[in-house]
């Protein structure tokens, strides 16, 4: 049965990591969709997601996708991936930053579940995909 979401990729610094469909949960911007390949290069303190996602800059377009496992296949690197989010370096959860959609003046930013999350209105127990405009 075919995904009804588009899939993507998910690498950590080039290594394949899983598939995932990403389903939005907000309305989307008209040129920003995810690329079928997002590679993780930084990782930022997810304590800092007011500051990365620019709350404060109300001019700011944010669209937020929930990435849920493509397959059964998925569902383990997938899960392994969340954790290494939640669990961070130095005890310090993060948020996975890929740059592919730089060039078009987004980045995107990986959050695992949790407090930051549902910040963003999504309660779930995924990851999640916020595609950031940079104006």
């Amino acid at each position: 049965m075919p995904s009804k979401h588009p899939v993507i990729q998910l690498r950590r610094s080039g290594v394949h990591k899983c598939y995932c469909q990403a389903a939005p949960l907000t309305t989307a911007l008209s040129n920003a969709w995810l690329p079928p390949d997002m590679n993780v290069v930084q990782l930022a303190r997810l304590n800092k997601f007011r500051e990365f996602l620019k709350f404060d800059r109300p001019s700011v377009k944010r669209v937020v996708l929930e990435l849920t496992p493509d397959s059964m296949a998925d569902a383990r690197e997938y899960a392994r991936f969340r954790e290494y989010l939640i669990r961070g370096r130095q005890d310090q959860p993060r948020a996975g930053v890929a740059l592919e959609m730089e060039s078009q003046g987004y980045k995107v930013f990986i959050l695992p579940p949790g407090q930051e999350a549902r910040w963003l209105g999504y309660s779930g127990d995924m990851m999640v995909a916020v595609i950031r405009s940079s104006w």
